[in-house]
Formats: C-alpha cells, sequence, structure tokens
C-alpha cells in the first residue's frame, strides 16, 4: 500500500513535471514568435516610412493635395 501511494506521487510529480517543461518551451516559443512579428512589423513601418517621406520630398505638391483629400474624406466619413 506506501509502495503505491509513493508510486502515484512520483508519478504525479513526474507529470507536473512535465507539463511544467512543455509550458515554458511553448511560451518560449510563442514569445520569439512574436518578437519576430513585432520586428516584421516594425521593419515594414520604417520601409514605409521612409517611402512616404520620400515622394513628400520629390512630389510636395501632389503629396499635399493627397492629404486635403484624404483629410476631406476622412472628416466627411467621420461626421456621420
Amino acid at each position: 500500500m506506501y509502495s503505491s501511494a509513493t508510486n502515484a506521487k512520483n508519478d504525479i510529480r513526474d507529470a507536473t513535471s512535465e507539463a511544467k517543461d512543455n509550458l515554458v518551451a511553448m511560451s518560449n516559443r510563442a514569445g520569439h514568435k512574436v518578437r519576430n512579428f513585432i520586428d516584421s512589423a516594425s521593419d515594414e513601418f520604417t520601409h514605409a516610412s521612409k517611402t512616404v517621406t520620400e515622394h513628400v520630398h520629390d512630389k510636395p505638391m501632389q503629396s499635399s493635395l493627397m492629404a486635403l483629400g484624404i483629410g476631406f474624406v476622412l472628416g466627411i466619413l467621420l461626421r456621420r
């Protein structure tokens, strides 16, 4: 009887330890995926920002008119 209880206790301890290790590994993988996603999004935003800045410097009048038009449309949409 004592041996069965000890074995059960050890089995539970091992299963708990294994579950903990699995959760830690899964959370580490998820953290790496989130970090990669954030890095990728940051790179994309930086690229888009540089592209817009170059366009504004190359064509300031066209950029101003586009901004005015977008602001006008957004103003109409948000007013509703």
